[in-house]
């Protein structure tokens, strides 16, 4: 983000702030998303290569329409309401609380699909 800052550093149009706007979706975005889903991977048992990347291409798309759509807001307030210091401290808590968001709906999603499996495991025992 502090390179996106510089980038766009004195310039003020509108054609300028939804460039930064379009640079920081396709370019800081993608980035800062693969890096957490990595970690979230790891975090969460992934104990290879092949896990980690196949964690990531699983979830990368959704996190990215998440923040596809938050970005851009919390990139309007930054511009209009904050000065360029306070970027940095502002994105890492709305990217704290996407954060927490992203890493409840996984843990949900991943007890979900262990339960499933143990009501699976325990329909066939009975079945035997």
């Amino acid at each position: 983000m502090t390179a996106l800052q510089k980038a766009f550093a004195g310039k003020t149009s509108p054609r300028a702030k939804i460039a930064m706007i379009i640079a920081s979706n396709l370019l800081v975005s993608p980035i800062q998303n693969t890096a957490y889903l990595a970690s979230l991977a790891v975090i969460n048992g992934a104990n290879s290569l092949g896990a980690v990347i196949k964690f990531v291409k699983s979830a990368l798309l959704g996190i990215m329409k998440i923040s596809w759509t938050t970005s851009p807001v919390a990139l309007v307030v930054a511009q209009k309401f904050l000065a360029p210091e306070t970027w940095v401290p502002f994105f890492s808590f709305i990217s704290f609380v996407l954060g927490t968001y992203v890493n409840t709906k996984v843990k949900k999603q991943q007890l979900a699909a262990k339960a499933k499996a143990q009501a699976k495991r325990d329909a066939d025992e009975k079945s035997l």
